[in-house]
């Protein structure tokens, strides 16, 4: 679906309903039109995905410079963090967010040199090395 801006968003909120497993999506525009979505976990889900996705496309595109929007200084602070080898080629590297979890599949060899880079610069008396 192509569509043309008319507006952009300028306000966005989650708020709690009356059944704890359903939220209200409140959104308004930069033109003061308001809408509002009933979402789910499973819809937040797919929300959250495709914002990501966008995301990714977007990154490509050198005027909009995801990097001052994005990254290191905007965190989400993870309370967990654990390794899974997921294929012969990728590991999943699983977040949690308090209960909820997120997880990213890694070209194995990326990973290792990643780790590897990690423990020399946290410890550089180690030795570490990427293998």
């Amino acid at each position: 679906m192509t569509t043309k801006p008319i507006a952009g968003l300028a306000d966005f909120k989650l708020a709690p309903t009356d059944d704890p497993n359903t939220r209200v999506m409140l959104a308004a525009d930069t033109v003061g039109r308001r809408a509002s979505f009933l979402v789910n976990p499973e819809g937040l889900g797919v929300v959250l995905q495709q914002a990501l996705l966008s995301a990714v496309a977007w990154a490509d595109e050198p005027e909009l410079d995801l990097r001052t929007l994005a990254g290191p200084q905007h965190p989400l602070s993870a309370s967990a963090i654990a390794f899974d080898v997921a294929s012969e080629t990728e590991i999943a590297v699983r977040l949690w967010i308090g209960k909820v979890e997120i997880t990213f599949l890694i070209p194995l060899d990326d990973a290792v040199n990643a780790m590897g880079s990690l423990v020399s610069r946290v410890d550089p008396e180690s030795g570490s090395a990427p293998h």
